[in-house]
């Protein structure tokens, strides 16, 4: 089983801990002088839920707060991902940094 940890077939399992690579990510981001916001993209997986709590911990160790108007849910495709950041465009949503949990969610932002 591929990115899944399950228990109960831990052998038979590839996985990374997502929660703790996502803090990572985020906590480098906000490192960075220009970085002034952020906002994390997610569907309702197991793997996204890990990353979105590694995202939320790692903005508690900031000045930054969690904003949950900058969390928007799609698919993982191209353009719903596009679809769910022009609506954060919209809505003047102010940020200068993208945590996308795939590659195609930010390739479609």
């Amino acid at each position: 089983v591929i990115n899944r940890n399950l228990p109960q077939a831990r052998e038979h399992c590839v996985f990374f801990e997502q929660q703790h690579t996502a803090f990572n990510v985020v906590d480098y981001l906000i490192t960075k002088d220009t970085v002034k916001s952020l906002y994390h993209q997610s569907h309702h997986t197991p793997t996204t839920q890990a990353r979105l709590t590694g995202y939320r911990q790692a903005l508690e160790t900031t000045t930054f707060a969690f904003n949950a108007a900058l969390i928007t849910n799609s698919d993982s495709s191209m353009p719903d991902s596009y679809h769910s950041c022009n609506i954060l465009l919209t809505n003047k949503a102010v940020f200068t940094a993208l945590f996308a949990n795939s590659d195609d969610m930010a390739i479609g932002n």
